[in-house]
């Protein structure tokens, strides 16, 4: 029933994506991103969320997300600004620009518009952030440049509270159903 699901991606030594938290898997580490993605194919309507680990061999995800449907349902999440350039060198797959929001940030209007400013300049759909610091003020500026936001990682109920309560478009965690009766 999740709207969006996230996996983390990374590549073994020959290139293959796996879903796995570790950058440089071996051989035979991690599932095979391709398995998941036929599965995620057969709900019509949800999202993926890849969150990279590496950039390795982005192609080969582009090649495996247009084979199974789902160009307009995937996007990135773990670019950070320096591996820009590499995604949208290699990759078709819009991203969200991830930025650890500092308190600053979170509560000057200036400082958050400037980030929205810098995203859309880097290219980015939007902005994945920690939610250490997010704040109504941060979501709803990036809300007002157009740019959707996710929050990362509410596991706890009170974090869940705290990120909902900014309004993002999605909160990546790793108790849904926790989270799915906090929202009903």
């Amino acid at each position: 029933g999740a709207d969006i699901v996230e996996f983390d991606v990374s590549f073994r030594p020959d290139g293959t994506p796996v879903i796995i938290h570790d950058s440089s898997p071996s051989a035979k580490q991690g599932e095979l991103l391709e398995n998941a993605l036929k599965i995620v194919a057969e709900n019509k309507s949800c999202k993926i969320n890849l969150d990279i680990k590496s950039t390795k061999n982005l192609s080969e995800v582009d090649r495996l997300v247009k084979k199974h449907g789902l160009f307009k349902r995937v996007f990135y999440t773990g670019v950070f600004a320096d591996w820009v350039e590499t995604v949208k060198s290699t990759s078709e797959i819009p991203y969200y620009l991830n930025h650890s929001v500092t308190e600053e940030e979170a509560n000057d209007k200036a400082k958050a518009v400037a980030i929205a400013e810098k995203a859309k300049q880097l290219g980015a759909c939007g902005i994945n952030s920690n939610l250490r610091n997010a704040t109504n003020l941060f979501v709803d500026t990036m809300h007002e440049n157009g740019l959707p936001v996710s929050l990362w990682t509410a596991n706890s109920s009170k974090n869940m509270i705290k990120a909902l309560k900014t309004k993002p478009d999605n909160i990546t965690t790793k108790k849904p159903n926790i989270l799915k009766a906090l929202i009903k």
